[in-house]
């Protein structure tokens, strides 16, 4: 059968077979989300072609995108878009956030890359009015995806997100913090150099007028990662 032939598990008590269309009842979840769960490209390829809605969402607003997100799947995110998913369902939103914050919670560099480079282009007007890059969308908290990855210490993921458009510059809402702001107060080293190598200004102040300096003028080496360190692009350091 295709199942076999894709390797994908599913109990045959959970299988509905609708004409051409195969469906998965169990836990309410469709083939399409197994497929993108355990990574089987061929068999997303297969539903593509078949027809069936490839953005069909489980309880709490989940697709497939969104699981191939968590689980960081880049080639299913590839598979989807190959198969006919549309740009606006790649920025759909759920009970866990859309596709881009998901891949950012859970670290997952290739998901962002990938989910990054299609979503680029798409901008949106946020509660004040303005347009931004989606990318630079501020959640109920007033902060966007790097915001937490800067606060968090996934430097790993701030070069991912700087190439896929994120303002390194970008200050929350209330507070006016930048990411580096927020990196150097939670003392994230790695976090300020990556951030300062992909152009964050490292004199940008908060509302309250404080500088990434502030927070961190008693240590030795935060400072070194702070002055010393280059921006990649102009291979500018603080002096």
């Amino acid at each position: 059968s295709v199942l076999d032939a894709c390797n994908v598990r599913v109990e045959e008590r959970d299988v509905q077979v609708e004409g051409n269309i195969v469906r998965v009842v169990h836990d309410n979840k469709r083939m399409i989300h197994y497929a993108a769960e355990e990574q089987r490209v061929g068999f997303v390829d297969f539903l593509g072609k078949s027809g069936i809605d490839l953005n069909v969402k489980s309880s709490g607003g989940i697709g497939a995108v969104h699981i191939a997100a968590k689980k960081g799947h880049a080639d299913i995110i590839r598979a989807l878009k190959r198969s006919g998913m549309k740009v606006e369902d790649f920025i759909a939103n759920s009970e866990k956030g859309t596709p881009l914050e998901i891949a950012v919670l859970n670290k997952q560099r290739d998901a962002i890359l990938e989910i990054g480079g299609i979503i680029k282009d798409t901008k949106v007007v946020d509660a004040q009015g303005e347009e931004k890059k989606r990318v630079d969308l501020v959640d109920d908290r007033g902060r966007a995806v790097l915001h937490y990855a800067a606060d968090e210490g996934w430097h790993n993921i701030i070069p991912a997100l700087s190439s896929i458009g994120a303002s390194m510059n970008l200050k929350t809402s209330g507070s006016g913090n930048t990411a580096l702001i927020l990196a150097s107060a939670r003392g994230n080293k790695h976090a300020i150099e990556e951030l300062i190598e992909c152009g964050a200004d490292r004199f940008m102040c908060n509302n309250a007028g404080q500088a990434p300096m502030n927070f961190i003028y008693r240590d030795e080496e935060l400072m070194r990662s702070l002055i010393c360190t280059k921006d990649k692009k102009t291979g500018d350091s603080a002096f």
